[in-house]
């Protein structure tokens, strides 16, 4: 009996060795930081261009996307500089925390040694490689998913992503059969097919607190436990081949592909490939965010008001907005009008294309019924001023999004000239834009970067009297 236990213990203690030494192995060979004791090298990945040949289709749209456009926006280089400043004053090194999402190639292989140094004119000087952003060459050498980074800001840890990869001959994808070729190896890997490929880039935590979290707001939604993953939105499947049949005559056409725009709601303000393409995407994408509708109108005469509820219903697989939404702008724009006047309205802007939140009327005076769905962060002081708080230093923030598949509902009582004979008109507009004015001008990017276009998600219009509802105007 006692030998048996012996037996046993020795086989349970090499089994513990073993998973210890490969998992050692593991991380010293394929999981990286900046801080790594052997970073990659650059030329461990190729260009994106390096790939057009073969997947002229998939570098088409990836070089219209933001994946691309990561590490050539000015609003990344400001940001990166006004957070860089803020915590050097600070006595904190806020180092790559920006980077390692923006160009992942960069903080791989620790490219960027000095980030506080980093402009955007001296960006182009770097090898393609880091300027080509999130790239085909990063994302497909990956091969296993990341846990969710959490910075720690006491410890000053901001460097807090890492990735998992196996850069070399062999490309990584959602394929299960894919074509032999002689440019590189090609291997099956289910995590291509999951939302937790988009996870260390789409889910922030600041000292475990929430801070840009699109990969929780999903899990904790119906899309997931409906196996419902980011990429039936964002990466649509499609009829076609994965490379030139002209090239490879023996290539199957596949009914799986996925789209590489990574269609999503921010948009290039510069100079850029294929805007057009960009923006068709994003207009597609915001129509299938969210409907909006007016609902339980009511005329009382003898009071001169009308009544009615405006309903938003958000059915994307995330809130709206999300990700960085303590920049981005979701409100309601709401007018009535009566014989071609417009006796009520809220969310309209003023001459700088702002509107009146308490940034610039901070007694809620001039647009008293504004709805923003936004977040607001605070820092340690408690202050907000919404652009002087970014993510990594909050200490908390005011949700004002709207969760998956609920409703945000609000209430309104107008006060009319005279409601007994007249017709009147409610035109209600669900609008977005990825970024305020007020956040480029506090970047200091006034005059140089063209302000986020606005997009009309939703719209209703209804038209009625004191007899009853006349007719209901969708954009649908």
């Amino acid at each position: 009996m006692n030998n048996k236990k012996t037996i046993f213990g020795i086989i349970a203690f090499t089994i513990v060795i073993l998973v210890y030494l490969s998992t050692n192995f593991y991380q010293q060979q394929y999981t990286q930081s900046p801080y790594s004791k052997e970073p990659f090298l650059i030329n461990n990945f190729q260009t994106a261009e390096d790939c057009s040949t073969c997947h002229p289709q998939h570098y088409l749209e990836w070089s219209s996307s933001m994946h691309a456009y990561a590490f050539k926006d000015p609003l990344f280089f400001a940001m990166n500089s006004k957070e860089q400043d803020y915590h050097k004053n600070k006595g904190e090194d806020l180092g790559q925390f920006c980077i390692a999402c923006h160009s992942p190639i960069a903080y791989v292989t620790n490219f960027i040694p000095q980030p506080d140094e980093l402009t955007f004119a001296n960006s182009k000087k770097l090898p393609t490689q880091v300027k080509d952003g999130v790239s085909c060459s990063f994302c497909h050498v990956t091969i296993h998913n990341s846990e969710t980074p959490n910075v720690l800001t006491k410890k000053s840890m901001f460097n807090v992503v890492k990735y998992h990869l196996d850069p070399g001959n062999t490309m990584y994808g959602s394929i299960k059969d894919p074509l032999p070729n002689s440019f590189h190896a090609s291997k099956y890997n289910k995590n291509f097919s999951t939302s937790e490929s988009c996870l260390p880039c789409h889910n922030l935590f600041v000292d475990g607190k929430n801070a840009e979290i699109t990969f929780s707001e999903w899990e904790s939604s119906k899309y997931k436990t409906s196996n419902f993953p980011c990429q039936e939105c964002h990466m649509e499947t499609y009829e076609g081949f994965a490379v030139d049949p002209k090239l490879f005559p023996k290539a199957k056409k596949r009914y799986n592909l996925h789209r590489h725009f990574f269609a999503g709601i921010d948009e290039a303000r510069t100079a850029f490939p294929h805007k057009d393409l960009q923006r068709d995407e994003i207009k597609r994408l915001l129509q299938q965010t969210a409907n909006i509708n007016i609902n339980d109108l009511s005329i009382i005469a003898e009071q001169n008001t009308i009544n009615f509820e405006v309903e938003v219903f958000n059915r994307a697989g995330h809130n709206i907005p999300s990700g960085a939404t303590f920049a981005r702008e979701l409100w309601l724009d709401i007018k009535v009008i009566s014989a071609n006047d417009t006796i009520y309205q809220t969310g309209f802007v003023n001459e700088n294309n702002q509107l009146y939140d308490f940034s610039i009327d901070p007694n809620n005076e001039i647009d008293p019924d504004l709805v923003i769905f936004r977040t607001v962060f605070y820092d340690e002081k408690g202050d907000s001023g919404i652009y002087k708080t970014s993510a990594q230093r909050m200490t908390k923030k005011s949700d004002y999004t709207i969760p998956t598949f609920e409703s945000f509902r609000k209430n309104y009582r107008i006060n009319t000239p005279d409601s007994s004979d007249s017709d009147f008109k409610i035109i209600a507009k669900l609008k977005f834009r990825a970024r305020s004015p007020g956040f480029i001008d506090h970047l200091g990017l006034k005059g140089q970067v063209p302000y986020s276009d606005t997009f009309i998600v939703d719209e209703k219009i209804v038209q009625f009297n004191s007899g009853g509802l006349l007719s209901v105007v969708s954009d649908e």
